[in-house]
């Protein structure tokens, strides 16, 4: 499926912006590149890995590295509503987001049952207020607005 300019920059800003926040912790911000699940390696448009980059010269990051999946949708949010959220579900991915162009909002998963292939917990954050992302026992506060560009 073709990347879209809104699509790509999305997630150039989404980078940014968790580059900023998270300066001071111990993980890696990827962009459209593999994790390695039980039962496929699906490429999310942004993870958030346990480590450096350097860490993955000779693997890629498994299920236990990856602390928070996101899709950045418009036309594919049907199948990230679905399939892809019920991968990650499976895979016990703690934190799954997708990030709406279509209603300029982020929807919020968390709490994995690998077994239902769902999340036990989720809402909608709309595009004025903020987000909690919790890394360890870290918590980092972004502004949607931030994330979605104009």
């Amino acid at each position: 499926m073709t990347v879209g300019p809104r699509h790509a920059t999305t997630i150039g800003v989404i980078q940014q912006q968790l580059l900023k926040v998270l300066v001071d912790e111990e993980v890696a911000i990827r962009v459209q590149q593999p994790v390695t699940l039980s039962e496929s390696e699906p490429e999310p448009d942004v993870s958030i890995v346990r480590g450096s980059l350097s860490d993955y010269m000779t693997h890629h990051p498994c299920q236990e590295d990856v602390l928070l999946c996101i899709e950045v949708s418009d036309s594919s949010l049907k199948y990230d509503r679905t399939t892809k959220l019920q991968v990650y579900a499976r895979a016990g991915i703690p934190e799954y987001w997708i990030v709406n162009l279509n209603e300029e909002h982020v929807e919020v998963y968390r709490t994995p049952d690998p077994s239902a292939g769902t999340f036990l917990e989720d809402f909608i954050v709309p595009r004025k207020s903020f987000l909690s992302l919790n890394i360890d026992d870290q918590s980092v506060e972004l502004a949607i607005s931030e994330l979605l560009p104009c």
